[in-house]
């Protein structure tokens, strides 16, 4: 017969297999979950050591104010 087309030949091209296609979905979804939580983990960051930042900023303000005037 011409027209023999088997089921399992048309799993071979990665176009129409429906497991690839899952697993290439879901290493797609890992990786934009991944940007989100580093992109999170990064404002944490900032905010954290902008506290920090602001603490340090008053107090080198004052030390440096106290030490200008006895100058």
């Amino acid at each position: 017969m011409p027209n023999d087309f088997n089921m399992n030949d048309m799993y071979k091209d990665p176009m129409f297999n429906p497991m690839l296609q899952y697993e290439q979905a879901y290493m797609y979804y890992r990786y934009l979950t991944m940007q989100m939580e580093y992109k999170i983990k990064c404002k944490e960051y900032e905010k954290m050591t902008s506290k920090e930042r602001k603490k340090n900023r008053v107090g080198t303000l004052i030390s440096y104010s106290t030490v200008s005037s006895f100058i």
